[in-house]
């Protein structure tokens, strides 16, 4: 069994503790700088969700969608081979975008969830002081 041993004071390690810490640190600053603050964090949050909807990942299932609307519409599904292109059409276009999607959403959503919550505290910082 291994012992796991600290040399120093542990402390501030969980991730409430940091933004606890943050949002303090956001109480000292002048109104000025946190609506400034405020600005940049929404600005980052929009740059954030157009990153997730607005990648390659994204733009090659939704091409995925509309063809597998086609094959469908098409005919192309009734025939011998159709159901073997719509079957690797839907591995080759729809499953391997949406994992890789899955993969960027988890990645910036991170960024979003931190960008949401930095607003909702500059927020009532901001409220606060008026």
């Amino acid at each position: 069994m291994n012992k796991q041993e600290f040399n120093g004071q542990v402390g501030y390690v969980a991730g409430r503790d940091i933004i606890n810490v943050g949002a303090q640190m956001l109480w000292d600053c002048d109104t000025t700088e946190l609506t400034w603050e405020l600005k940049r964090c929404k600005a980052k949050l929009w740059q954030m969700r157009r990153d997730i909807f607005f990648s390659i990942p994204f733009w090659w299932f939704l091409a995925g969608v509309i063809g597998s609307v086609w094959l469908l519409l098409s005919d192309a599904w009734f025939k011998i081979a159709g159901q073997f292109w719509m079957f690797a059409w839907m591995i080759g276009a729809m499953a391997i975008p949406s994992m890789w999607l899955a993969t960027v959403r988890q990645r910036k959503g991170k960024m979003v969830a931190y960008y949401r919550e930095r607003i909702e505290i500059i927020d009532t910082i901001l409220q606060d002081r008026r």
